[in-house]
């Protein structure tokens, strides 16, 4: 009888120093201390997660990001940080068993399928639909299906959770035989981890990655780098996502068959799956918050507009500064390639005009003889080198006046936040409205994420001297041999090879940064594609290697982007209106010396290479444009004022591309004139 009660007393004893495991309720053998160390590891990636998650929230309040992948993160969170009590009663009791106590089990069922559900949103919602917007941005009709099957077999796979997991844990709650339960666990392995988690998403990324392959070959040879580096990291990250989820399926046989696993499987569960979520959650989450602080940071850096008072200030200043330079012959300005600017300094210059209707009907010419030629008279002068010359005057100057406190604001930061050396080249029609062409360059600023600094002619090329010659004068200076034949006037001499140099500025202006912008408005007939100048830019731009991209007005940008990849009519009409021969310009002379180099090699030979180039130029629209439906328009375009511009441009005499100022000219022809005399615009 006493050996009978020491046996019963020893098998008491047995369990209560016995951890058992939640699910198969059999012994484990982990000592007390590492079930302890293993919850206090779980409960620090927990704690983990929610402090990025909350530095994440507060970042959203000064950037946007995908509403989807904002839930997705804040899912998995929620979920997790519902499963930290039962790891916190673990310190204290290692004995302790959730499945025993219906409130942690209940929390913990609660949060493990919130978790679940937050990275099938992630997977189907974000990443695949991501996906599917770049694999199948050149194919409309699969894009469509494709994105109806994500969203229907995301919502499908996330209401699943519910019944996989709401089953599994009311079994182990109520199963009491060690062999229902094996079963149990076996049955939810393969179908959550070897399905839902495994064969699901390899079909899912394997389609996408498919896809991609499919969109490498449609593509022509000279795609931007820019648009190379996210179908190559696309590509990457597809791959890897196909090949992890693919591991599952082989993980999920082994883990559901093997008896060593089936014994702790809850344990395996709590602090090896829902830990190695938590990592991967913390990793992805804090990959994500490095991307937003770099949008918040670019969008820090982003020079506000200047106040008209402050740019009429700093233009005069400079102006005045750069009047006295011309009469004790200092020169200091960079040459006309090294001058760039910033959305924010193009649109302080339409902030000048007033009347809101007239900012609407202003075109790039009009601004250029209206406010920029009278704003730089004093000096004739560029508009980029008064500024240059204003920021260091009024700073040097600052404490001698009465200054507001926007004005120092201005001068604490640095000029070097509005003006700076060139990063793309704009291409634009200077009868076109101006107010569009603020639009295009700030999508663009949008579109790469960061603070572009743009060569604009109208405001880095001097528009003074050169386009006040007549047509007489003009005619007289083609037509003589030398500087001595010129008669009419001395201003002329040393004139005659201004166009050459000017050629050589411009080929100087389109490599230096490398990159071009095609301002095409209106989008069903860009006047750009009908003026001389222009179409000799988009020659030089591929002639040096650059990079060249069509830019539209947002409003715009799904019509354009629809076209194109529902038929080739927009790309027809676009290519037929390029005819070098039959293009025009505001000073006769201009399209004359144009259509002397082209004559040289053949217009047809011209035309066609230019429409090949812009055709595939403009196919790349659809990868590499953004379309926002929440973009915002600019303050100064109104609902009445949204219809198509005609398609006619209005002349107006002065201010073309050929006004490049003598003072320019003198500065830089002989560092321009001592390279290869070879003909660097033979085609």
């Amino acid at each position: 009888m006493d050996h009978g009660n020491g046996g019963m007393h020893m098998q008491d004893e047995d369990d209560q120093t016995c951890l058992r495991d939640d699910w198969s309720r059999l012994c484990i053998t982990l000592s007390s201390e590492q079930v302890r160390i293993l919850a206090v590891f779980f409960c620090c990636v927990v704690l983990l997660n929610v402090g990025i998650y909350l530095i994440y929230a507060i970042c959203l309040c000064y950037t946007h990001r995908s509403i989807n992948r904002v839930m997705s993160f804040g899912l998995v969170t929620l979920g997790l940080t519902l499963s930290l009590p039962q790891a916190l009663v673990r310190i204290g009791d290692p004995h302790f068993n959730y499945p025993n106590s219906i409130p942690h089990l209940v929390l913990f069922a609660v949060g493990d399928i919130t978790d679940h559900v937050g990275i099938l949103m992630l997977i189907y919602w974000d990443i695949c639909t991501e996906a599917v917007d770049l694999v199948y941005a050149l194919d409309p009709k699969q894009h469509s299906c494709s994105l109806r099957r994500l969203k229907m077999v995301g919502i499908a796979s996330m209401i699943s959770q519910v019944f996989i997991l709401g089953s599994l844990f009311t079994m182990v709650y109520l199963l009491e035989r060690h062999e229902d339960r094996c079963t149990t666990f076996t049955t939810f392995t393969l179908v959550q981890l070897g399905a839902v988690f495994g064969f699901a998403p390899t079909v899912a990324f394997g389609m996408l990655v498919r896809g991609l392959h499919r969109l490498w070959n449609q593509l022509p040879g000279d795609v931007p780098r820019r648009l190379v580096h996210r179908l190559r990291y696309t590509q990457l990250g597809l791959g890897t996502l196909m090949l992890l989820c693919a591991s599952f399926v082989p993980s999920a046989v082994l883990l559901g068959t093997v008896p060593f696993f089936q014994v702790k499987a809850g344990f395996l569960y709590v602090f090896v799956v829902l830990t190695l979520l938590g990592l991967a959650s913390s990793v992805l989450l804090f990959g994500e918050l490095i991307l937003t602080l770099k949008s918040i940071r670019s969008k820090a850096n982003r020079p506000i507009p200047l106040s008209p008072a402050v740019l009429e200030e700093l233009v005069q200043a400079g102006t005045q500064q750069l009047a006295w330079n011309n009469m004790t012959r200092i020169q200091s300005a960079p040459p006309v390639w090294d001058r760039g600017c910033a959305h924010a300094v193009a649109r302080s210059f339409l902030d000048l005009v007033p009347d809101e209707s007239d900012k609407l009907t202003m075109k790039t010419t009009d601004l250029c003889m209206k406010l920029l030629k009278p704003m730089t008279l004093e000096a004739r002068c560029s508009v980029w080198e008064s500024l240059a010359a204003g920021f260091p005057t009024l700073a040097k100057h600052q404490r001698a006046f009465d200054r507001s406190a926007s004005m120092t604001m201005t001068m604490n930061l640095s000029m070097h936040h509005y003006i700076g050396k060139p990063d793309t080249f704009v291409s634009h029609c200077w009868a076109s409205h101006f107010w569009e062409l603020l639009e295009i360059v700030q999508r663009y600023d949008e579109n790469t994420n960061r603070n572009n600094f743009f060569f604009l002619d109208v405001f880095s090329m001097n528009q003074h001297d050169f386009a006040d010659i007549s047509g007489e004068q003009m005619d007289e200076l083609k037509a003589c041999t030398s500087p001595q034949s010129i008669t009419s006037s001395a201003t002329l001499v040393g004139l005659k090879d201004i166009y050459q140099t000017m050629l050589k500025a411009l080929t100087r202006s389109i490599e230096t940064p490398g990159r071009v912008l095609l301002a095409l408005t209106p989008h069903e007939q860009p006047l750009l594609l009908t003026r001389s100048w222009c179409l000799y830019e988009i020659y030089i731009a591929w002639k040096v290697g650059a990079e060249v991209s069509c830019g539209f007005v947002p409003e715009a940008e799904q019509s354009v982007k629809n076209s194109l990849v529902e038929s080739d009519a927009l790309i027809k009409t676009m290519l037929n209106a390029v005819d070098a021969e039959n293009s025009r310009a505001t000073m006769e002379t201009d399209r004359k010396m144009i259509l002397s180099l082209i004559e040289q090699a053949g217009f047809n030979r011209f035309n066609t290479f230019v429409r090949e180039k812009l055709s595939a130029s403009l196919r790349m629209v659809a990868l590499t444009t953004l379309v926002r439906s929440n973009t915002k328009n600019l303050d100064i375009k109104s609902e009445a004022e949204s219809e198509s511009i005609s398609s006619r441009a209005r002349s107006v005499s002065g201010a073309t591309r050929s006004d490049f100022v003598l003072r320019d000219r003198l500065a830089h022809l002989y560092g321009l004139d001592s390279e290869e005399e070879e003909d660097e615009f033979s085609i």
